[in-house]
């Protein structure tokens, strides 16, 4: 299946329209109004399909807390819409990617894929956007409770 074809019976089924662009790669579905782009690269054989978005940078701070949380997120899948984390280490950059047998899917089954993946990336991105003032929270309701155990 070529991405031409591809991206067609995707859009066909699809309610949103997103941008397609094109890239080195590939190409990608852009959702301008979130700030979201979920890339698409077929494998040599046009076997495989891997879809992945950057979710952010690692903070250089914290760093243990921020993998921590992501490693707790992504227990069963639960909260990743059954993508992986993958981490860019030249541009300190998390992703999340699913990769996809095409032979398995009908292009409504890429639409359900590609709204799990979008509120995936929606989620993390908010998630870690946030994530060093987590632990600061944290703490200061550790401290709280340090308080009144002393009292």
């Amino acid at each position: 299946m070529r991405y031409q074809e591809l991206i067609n019976r995707i859009q066909a089924v699809s309610e949103v329209a997103p941008e397609v662009l094109a890239n080195n790669r590939g190409f990608a579905f852009n959702f301008p109004k979130f700030s979201i782009t979920i890339n698409c690269e077929l494998d040599k054989e046009e076997r495989t399909l891997s879809l992945y978005s950057a979710i952010g940078e690692v903070p250089s701070y914290e760093e243990e807390d921020y993998l921590k949380m992501l490693l707790e997120g992504h227990l069963f899948g639960t909260s990743t819409g059954l993508c992986t984390f993958g981490y860019e280490e030249e541009t300190n950059t998390m992703y999340l990617f699913r990769t996809l047998e095409l032979e398995y899917y009908e292009p409504e089954d890429f639409k359900a894929i590609l709204e799990d993946i979008f509120a995936a990336v929606e989620f993390w991105q908010e998630q870690t956007k946030y994530a060093p003032q987590l632990k600061t929270d944290t703490e200061a309701l550790d401290m709280e409770w340090a308080f009144y155990d002393r009292v």
